[in-house]
């Protein structure tokens, strides 16, 4: 659907080698806000794949954040630290430093997901949780195309008619002259 080359749920369907034709996926914080009494961290999120390219926000809670987190982290098991090492998680409370904490978690788990370090299940589990768009289906494409094709042949057949009107035109002029 994302342009992702799912296999099952563990695996891949294409060699890691292959990965530069992956969608790249972009999570930035871009602050945060409070409403009725809670702090909601503003994602901004962009997908692009050969296919298409998305952009949309996503507003989250930290306790929402750290449920993602915790999932990241089961689904990597020991892999986990390779990744994160650099990018710890915002600590309990939304203290001082939360935004840059998430800023530098949220980079680091898309470009596991961009460079294929993240299995198929982490990375459906993921965009659930960022709810992306529904990329531009093949059917709209299709409707679009369609549409184009039938102005194109319109107006051929009204530049076709107006060439015959006026040849016969000229032709009635020539027969009475």
């Amino acid at each position: 659907k994302y342009g992702f080359p799912v296999g099952d749920a563990d695996d891949w369907a294409e060699a890691r080698d292959s990965r530069e034709r992956w969608p790249e996926l972009e999570i930035a914080i871009a602050g945060h806000e409070e409403k009725e009494g809670h702090t909601f961290y503003s994602l901004e999120c962009s997908l692009r794949s050969q296919k298409s390219s998305l952009s949309w926000l996503a507003l989250r809670r930290l306790a929402q954040l750290r449920e993602l987190h915790d999932f990241v982290k089961g689904e990597l098991g020991p892999e986990y630290q390779q990744h994160f090492a650099s990018a710890p998680f915002a600590h309990v409370g939304g203290i001082r430093g939360t935004t840059a904490r998430l800023r530098a978690w949220c980079s680091t788990l898309a470009a596991a997901i961009s460079t294929g370090a993240a299995c198929p299940s982490l990375v459906g589990f993921a965009l659930a949780f960022l709810t992306p768009p529904e990329p531009p289906s093949i059917a709209t494409k299709s409707k679009a195309a369609a549409g184009h094709v039938r102005n194109v042949v319109g107006a051929a057949k009204e530049a076709a008619r107006k060439r015959l009107d006026e040849a016969q035109k000229q032709a009635a002029e020539t027969a009475s002259a």
